[in-house]
């Protein structure tokens, strides 16, 4: 199974953080993962995740600075409220 998966992704990203303390205590092992996938890309989405919240992804999935941030707005000109 490990061999033929290529990615695994985290929707909602920022729950692990907000709730891997607390609500949900198993969110904070998640980044467990990466030991038993250490060739698998990854990826954490989210679309409210300020930067203190990044880092604090980063620290707990251990990425040091091994890593790509894409970083979009969310703001469209068509979309009005």
């Amino acid at each position: 199974f490990t061999s033929r998966l290529q990615n695994v992704t985290f929707d909602e990203g920022h729950c692990i953080v907000q709730w891997g303390d607390t609500f949900r205590e198993e969110y904070r092992e998640v980044a467990d993962i990466l030991w038993v996938l250490p060739q698998t890309a990854m990826c954490i989405s989210s679309a409210t995740m300020p930067p203190p919240m990044i880092a604090a992804l980063c620290e707990r999935f251990r990425f040091g600075k091994d890593y790509e941030l894409f970083h979009r707005s969310n703001d469209r000109v068509n979309i009005a409220y």
